[in-house]
């Protein structure tokens, strides 16, 4: 069955002059503008090639690696410069800015941020509903529900001792903490 629509744009030479401008730091946006090919033709391409579709598979693998090796050279740059081995120690830094700029993930500040509580008060209130032996439900405070659950039971706020009854639930392992 012959394709129809229109023939794609992209061959061989459109795919070196991105990669060209790729390598040379550009992203991916800039590149296709300054190739002729609008962003929004290079998207089509990606969700192509995402499913697998020839040749759009192959440029994007070549277009991840040409910025892969850009992000490769200046790790280089950076490591370089931490070693001193670069002339001007100003060399590193503009590499580390392009780093925290174009991988901001990996790279970039991560700025903690300060949040405030959430006041009790805003929270709502909570409902609870106990359905009885006989099928029926009532509404109830938590009080009263922790009375009738927990009825027969022994209120602490503190943990057992190590050495009272009933703390091991029958099997005696020794003591929790070794010293």
């Amino acid at each position: 069955m012959k394709k129809r629509g229109r023939p794609t744009k992209l061959n061989d030479e459109l795919t070196n002059r991105i990669v060209e401008f790729i390598q040379q730091g550009c992203n991916q946006k800039t590149a296709c503008n300054l190739a002729g090919v609008p962003y929004s033709c290079f998207n089509e391409w990606k969700q192509k090639g995402n499913e697998g579709n020839e040749p759009y598979a192959t440029f994007f693998s070549v277009i991840s690696r040409a910025r892969d090796e850009h992000k490769h050279l200046l790790i280089n740059l950076v490591m370089a410069g931490a070693r001193g081995l670069l002339p001007r120690p100003a060399d590193w830094k503009a590499a580390s800015w392009l780093l925290s700029k174009g991988w901001p993930l990996e790279f970039g500040d991560r700025i903690a941020v300060e949040t405030d509580p959430v006041p009790v008060s805003s929270m709502p209130p909570m409902n609870l509903i106990l359905s009885m032996p006989d099928g029926t439900q009532r509404p109830t405070s938590f009080t009263e529900a922790e009375k009738i659950l927990c009825a027969g039971f022994t209120r602490r706020d503190e943990p057992p001792e190590e050495s009272e009854p009933g703390n091991s639930d029958g099997i005696n392992i020794g003591p929790r903490f070794n010293p």
